[in-house]
């Protein structure tokens, strides 16, 4: 929990590294993991701000995984506000 200008938000950090022999985490992992925990911090009544790299490349309409974490954030009522690289 962090205050600023006498207002109280939670700020998370992740990072999903990209994909390589030595780390295995799939997308499906990521996202099931990436579920769990916005479910468990939306329950709190503060504002939430998350700041990341996801590595998905939202630029690209035809990257599915850019387009299944896209319909994630609105259907939990979140907003990607980062445009451009």
């Amino acid at each position: 929990m962090l205050t600023y200008k006498n207002s109280n938000f939670r700020l998370v950090l992740i990072y999903r590294p990209l994909l390589s022999t030595k780390i295995i985490l799939t997308t499906i992992t990521f996202f099931s993991a990436f579920a769990t925990l916005t479910e468990d911090l939306t329950n709190c009544h503060s504002p939430l701000l998350i700041t990341d790299s996801f590595n998905f490349h939202l630029d690209n309409s035809g990257n599915t995984d850019a387009h299944n974490f896209l319909d994630f954030l609105e259907s939990a009522i979140m907003t990607q506000h980062v445009t451009g690289s």
